[in-house]
């Protein structure tokens, strides 16, 4: 089983090439509406690889609220620990696509996400068969005592994607068991925690070596590396044209837990998490874009060995 302790956001995507200047407007014939956070991103992504999971979070009591529990019902996922505020929104997050290169830029507002507590995951449910995943976008300090908990409880995984950067603590860090990061990502914490390394291999050794935790870089087009203490693995990207980006790290983190819950070896589960993050960038949105478990089983022989 999955746990995902993360974030609800209702994403409002809209597609130009800049922002206006100040006090100044762009005008544009639509916009569009879309289940998001990377909570909910990263919950959905491992419900469509076929796994079993539960989310815990917190939504506002109104319509955007409603409207991202019935996505998860529909994606098959148990809901019954997500908290309901009346005072406090459901977030929202405004995204500015660049169709061109499908790159984007992004201005969320938490809302009720800041109220999000953990001590609503009872300890029975953090158990050897549980994979715990988490991101960054919740209260630290809550995620750090979930990850402390569920270290002492012997989860079999505790999986964090540092999304977006925060300053974690050594302890926090020694109490996960894989750490995901893109390159801009696992610079900011490698600034931080004084770690040295002349390329993302080298950086992924001494992340692994001060605290014992299996890295995980990802690359963009370039594919992912990981360390887990004896051996390098690196895994390729597909080659494909990028749509839009947004989702790639929520499909790669995503199928990279259903895998590790399923009992798959960690190179094997990056080759399936790096086909992931690659067919999400082919589609527009986040959720829109992430692919089934059977369309990353189709696409598994085109991915080439790394060198």
């Amino acid at each position: 089983m999955i746990i995902v302790f993360g974030s609800n956001v209702v994403d409002l995507f809209f597609h130009v090439k800049d922002l206006p200047e100040m006090d100044q407007a762009v005008h544009i014939a639509a916009h569009s509406e879309a289940p998001g956070g990377k909570g909910q991103n990263q919950a959905v992504a491992a419900a469509r690889a076929g796994a079993s999971v539960r989310f815990f979070g917190a939504l506002g009591d109104g319509a955007h609220g409603r409207s991202l529990i019935e996505n998860l019902q529909d994606n098959k996922i148990n809901t019954s620990g997500i908290q309901i505020f009346k005072d406090h929104p459901t977030s929202v997050a405004t995204i500015f696509v660049d169709d061109a290169t499908g790159k984007h830029r992004v201005v969320v507002s938490q809302g009720a996400n800041a109220y999000a507590v953990q001590s609503e995951i009872s300890d029975d449910l953090l158990t050897k068969e549980t994979v715990l995943l988490l991101q960054a976008e919740l209260k630290l300090q809550e995620t750090a005592t979930l990850i402390a908990r569920a270290k002492s409880r012997g989860c079999k995984s505790v999986i964090l994607n540092l999304a977006p950067p925060k300053a974690l603590t050594p302890e926090m860090i020694a109490n996960i068991n894989i750490l995901v990061m893109n390159e801009h990502e696992a610079a900011f914490l490698a600034k931080h925690l004084n770690i040295a390394g002349d390329n993302y291999e080298d950086m992924a050794r001494a992340f692994n070596k001060a605290y014992g935790v299996t890295p995980i870089i990802t690359l963009g087009e370039a594919g992912a590396v990981g360390f887990d203490g004896a051996t390098m693995h690196k895994v390729p990207a597909l080659k494909i044209k990028a749509v839009d980006t947004l989702g790639a790290g929520d499909a790669f983190c995503g199928i990279l837990a259903a895998c590790i819950d399923d009992d798959m070896p960690l190179p094997e589960a990056m080759r399936y998490a790096s086909v992931a993050g690659s067919l999400a960038c082919t589609k527009k949105g986040a959720q829109t874009a992430l692919p089934t478990m059977a369309e990353v089983e189709a696409k598994l022989a085109e991915l080439k060995a790394a060198a």
